[in-house]
């Protein structure tokens, strides 16, 4: 889980709750375009989220202590008509609980600090303000616990404004549940918090007619986040549209339920959609709303949305009967009226599809993740062809494939290993779910389970379009997941090559190329004997200063009285660090040569100036004509004044 750094940031994390099922991805991020005040300290999670209350093990600070509510006053239910509660840094619908009662002056409030459902507050009612001071709740996990406002980086009191007339009680800033009365460190809080004496009518989803005939359209915009500035991409989602007389029911806008609908009214070439209707709660957890803001748009210059505010969706209808288009903002909200958004939407058109034959343009492979539930295969599948028109989701399908160590193959999804699935799939359509492994959407999500997985180097898609009587193909859109294992290494020198040092002196060894393409170049460095020469892990060779004489072994050797030092051979090699499928790792070997540091001349020399030439090989052996592989050519003057070292092959 990400760290909180701000309590009201422009990105609001919602960490999934356990769930009886999988979460599906992405995980739900609502992002708050209207922030207040930031605050610069961390939510702290307890790790649980069971409501709890533990009576006091020890004294809470001076000055604090429960409150209690008096005898013979009468406390009456309210309820929660509005807020944003986190707990931990997670939000939370379940709120406790909450009770109201005013005596005289005095305003009673039960039930606002989330582990403490039965814990009061005290405030003073004054000029329609109730004003409440940092109230100590009670103890969990050995932590003392107090309900306050924030102030300027400190805790603080805290206020709501009062209305008698309508009955609700409006926090004037946040509300947090917090570890102690001098510094920040909070474990919970309310934003936006509306308490009202009147029980709320619930939200109710949309229910289309039974019998409703549906036809798909495609639903085209720009998906906008302002979390960082703001940025705009291409979005495209199939929706379903069916009439009822006047009423137009239309499914589709929410990305994470696409059977979720929204209802609307035509009026000619007129379509409206209500502003605040409700999805639902999406994954049980995250209640969302379909908002329009009217006229809409993001002034990036200001950081703020401008326009009429907040109220239904107006698409207007082509004349040809098959585009619908808007100036609205549609939202997907986490609140009524609110720039809470899990998704906004500009420049939204609505277009018609007409099966047609087409090819199906390419899909986009997000990401592989190793979840709590295991390996998950993220993509999106667009609905569009290459051409750029829309597509029958009906005759679209998509197949994954599999990549181990260059050798290709399609995906089989076995119901062996897919309990929710009755037989084995290979093609599966586009709007296919099995509610626990499968999910439609944008983007898809499919959980990979396979004997070879840990062998498998990519995952790939492709989509299958079979419109018009016709099937086309896109291309396979491969994701990397682990490198190719190298069947062949190329170093910037090879055993072919001179190499030739000096003791101290260093020579870098790297790799240049590998086969197959993309294999990884990833390696480990040996040296085969380090009295001569080591290796770093990085491929940096250095010569050591050692006795020659010693490593001859008493090959014909003697101490000279000139100057004559002989080279040694030692081997570097580089092995991969990945074997793949071969029965070894992958390696090559430089043999590299180092001048000894003591004298190991040849004793055989000629009289009478006559040249004497003599060759060693990698195994230290002597002789008068060349080994076969590299050799080391010694020559000597006889009057021993003269001699020559190198590397010949």
């Amino acid at each position: 889980m990400k760290k909180l750094t701000t309590l009201f940031a422009f990105v609001m994390l919602f960490a999934m709750a356990a769930f009886a099922q999988k979460a599906p991805v992405p995980q739900l991020t609502a992002k708050n375009a209207s922030a207040k005040t930031e605050l610069s300290t961390q939510a702290f999670d307890l790790g649980t989220t069971e409501k709890s209350f533990k009576a006091p093990a020890k004294a809470p600070e001076e000055g604090y202590a429960l409150v209690t509510l008096p005898d013979g006053v009468t406390a009456t239910q309210w309820y929660v008509e509005s807020a944003t509660m986190y707990v931990g840094q997670s939000t939370s619908t379940s709120y406790n609980d909450i009770y109201v009662a005013f005596d005289g002056n005095d305003v009673y409030i039960q039930g606002l600090a989330y582990y403490f459902p039965s814990a009061w507050i005290k405030g003073t009612l004054a000029n329609g303000v109730v004003t409440f001071p940092i109230t100590y709740m009670g103890i969990i996990q050995n932590i003392d616990m107090y309900l306050c406002g924030y102030g300027t980086g400190t805790p603080t009191t805290f206020s709501f404004t009062y209305d008698a007339t309508n009955n609700t009680l409006t926090a004037d800033d946040y509300i947090l549940l917090n570890k102690n009365t001098t510094s920040l460190g909070f474990y919970s809080y309310y934003v936006s918090l509306v308490l009202t004496a009147d029980e709320p009518e619930p939200d109710v989803v949309v229910t289309p007619p039974d019998g409703l005939v549906t036809e798909e359209w495609n639903f085209t915009a720009q998906d906008l986040n302002v979390s960082n500035g703001a940025v705009y991409t291409d979005y495209s989602a199939p929706v379903q549209m069916g009439f009822d007389g006047d009423d137009v029911y239309i499914a589709g806008f929410c990305p994470y339920d696409a059977e979720a609908w929204v209802k609307g009214t035509r009026n000619g070439n007129t379509i409206t959609l209500d502003n605040d209707q409700y999805f639902g709660a999406i994954y049980g957890s995250y209640d969302m709303y379909f908002v329009g803001y009217q006229n809409g748009y993001y002034d990036e210059d200001g950081g703020t949305f401008r326009g009429d505010g907040f109220g239904a969706v107006t698409f207007t209808m082509n004349d040809e009967g098959n585009q619908l288009t808007t100036n609205d903002l549609i939202i997907i909200s986490a609140a009524k009226s609110k720039i809470q958004y899990y998704a906004i939407y500009t420049d939204g058109v609505i277009t018609k599809v007409l099966e047609q034959p087409g090819t199906p343009a390419d899909p986009d492979p997000q990401r592989f993740v190793n979840g709590s539930y295991g390996h998950y295969f993220v993509f999106s599948v667009p609905t569009v062809d290459t051409d750029g028109n829309a597509m029958l989701t009906s005759k679209l399908y998509y197949q994954i494939y599999k990549d181990i160590e260059g050798q290709t193959s399609a995906f089989t999804l076995s119901a062996d290993l897919y309990e929710e699935l009755d037989e084995d799939m290979s093609i599966i359509p586009y709007s296919f779910t099995d509610e626990w492994d499968i999910y439609p959407g944008d983007p898809i999500q499919v959980y990979i389970y396979s004997d070879d997985l840990d062998s498998w180097n990519k995952i790939g898609v492709k989509s299958i379009y079979e419109g018009g009587g016709e099937s086309h193909e896109s291309n396979i859109v491969w994701l990397d997941i682990k490198p190719y294992a190298p069947t062949a290494i190329t170093l910037n020198v090879t055993d072919a090559d001179e190499v030739a040092i000096l003791p101290n002196a260093t020579f870098q060894l790297s790799v240049v190329s590998v086969l197959p393409e993309g294999a990884s170049t990833a390696v480990t460095w040996t040296s085969s004997d380090e009295h001569i020469a080591t290796v770093s892990e990085d491929g940096l060779v250095t010569g050591m200063e050692f006795d020659g004489y010693a490593i001859r072994n008493g090959i014909n050797q003697a101490p000279s009285d000139n100057d004559h030092y002989d080279y040694f051979p030692v081997v570097i090699t580089a092995t991969a660090d990945e074997a793949g499928t071969q029965p070894t790792p992958a390696s090559t070997s430089v043999t590299v040569w180092v001048k000894s540091s003591t004298r190991t001349a040849i004793n055989d020399v000629k009289a009478n100036n006559v040249e004497s030439v003599k060759y060693v090989n990698a195994q230290g052996q002597v002789s008068n004509t060349p080994f076969d592989g590299v050799n080391i050519e010694v020559t000597r003057m006889s009057d021993g004044t003269t001699k020559t070292v190198k590397v010949v092959k």
